[in-house]
């Protein structure tokens, strides 16, 4: 049904189709169907997955569902062959540092497997799951990134890009939003 209705809703500027939820016993392969109607109706497939199950929530959501970006994603690292194939696909992770610790899912944000993704050459985008659930902003997840881990603002500046470029705008507005982001990333670098 949701399927449904997010087909209905692409002329409305629905450009996806997601899931979330409870990933134990729930897992993607349970939801081909809906996701094969919103491909064939031209919807690309960002579950969540990886984030309180472990790798087979991430395997299910790219063989079944054809996941092009991944909700989280986190648990990817248990399994090098499921990080190689990652990386080879360019499947995208939305990486949620806060709400992985507040699910439990990362014992401290100390703790987050964020650097050793990036590291090992994942594509990650930077992300708040929900923000009024979590209590936390965009902005707060980058200064945390920032405080933690030392993040620089070439990695943040990668972040952002990577956000962008996963995003499912048109090229040119792609472009558009290219060029004055790394202008602005420019004027930071001069004045720092």
């Amino acid at each position: 049904m949701v399927a449904d209705w997010a087909i209905a809703g692409a002329a409305d500027g629905v450009v996806a189709l997601g899931l979330g939820g409870p990933e134990i016993d729930n897992p993607p392969e349970r939801y081909k169907s809906a996701f094969d109607r919103a491909h064939a109706a031209g919807l690309p497939s960002v579950p969540h997955a990886g984030e309180t199950e472990g790798p087979a929530s991430i395997w299910g959501a790219l063989k079944s569902l054809g996941a092009r970006r991944i909700g989280h994603g986190i648990r990817c690292m248990e399994d090098p062959a499921l990080v190689s194939a990652l990386v080879e696909r360019g499947t995208v992770l939305e990486v949620c540092p806060t709400s992985n610790v507040c699910v439990a899912d990362v014992p401290s944000f100390d703790r987050h497997p964020i650097a050793a993704m990036m590291k090992a050459g994942l594509s990650v985008c930077l992300n708040t799951d929900d923000p009024g659930m979590f209590d936390v902003t965009l902005t707060e997840e980058f200064a945390n990134l920032a405080r933690v881990f030392a993040f620089d603002a070439p990695a943040m500046e990668a972040l952002t890009l990577q956000a962008l470029e996963a995003s499912f705008l048109p090229l040119t507005a792609k472009r558009r939003y290219r060029s004055a982001y790394e202008a602005e990333f420019s004027r930071l670098r001069a004045v720092l």
